[in-house]
C-alpha cells in the first residue's frame, strides 16, 4: 500500500495542463507588433514577465534607482547599437563589392 500512495503522491505533482505554455503564447501575442526586432520582443517579453511577477499591476511593480539610471541612458545605449549595426552593414556592402570586382 505505501508504493501506491507514493504512486499517487507522483502523479498528482505531475502538470494537468499547458496553462503555463498557453499563457506565454498569449504574453507573445500580445507583446508582438508587425515587424517587431528579436530584441524588441524578448524585451517586451521580460517587462511583462517582471510585471506579472510584481504583482500583474503596474502600480506594483518598484521603480528602483537602477531602473531610472537605465531609462535614461536607453536612447543613448540605442543610438549606439543603431551606429554599430550600420557600420557592420557597411563593411559588409564593401566586402562584398570588392569581391566583386576581383
Amino acid at each position: 500500500m505505501p508504493s501506491l500512495q507514493k504512486v499517487i503522491n507522483i502523479v498528482l505533482l505531475l502538470s494537468h495542463g499547458n496553462a503555463d505554455v498557453e499563457r506565454g503564447f498569449s504574453v507573445n501575442k500580445e507583446a508582438s507588433v508587425e515587424n517587431l526586432l528579436e530584441e524588441s520582443l524578448v524585451a517586451r517579453r521580460l517587462i511583462c514577465q517582471y510585471v506579472s511577477d510584481s504583482g500583474s499591476c503596474m502600480s506594483q511593480v518598484p521603480i528602483t534607482k537602477e531602473m531610472l539610471q537605465s531609462s535614461s541612458q536607453a536612447w543613448h545605449r540605442y543610438s549606439n547599437a543603431l551606429a554599430e549595426k550600420k557600420r557592420k552593414e557597411r563593411e559588409r556592402r564593401s566586402r562584398i563589392q570588392a569581391e566583386k570586382g576581383k
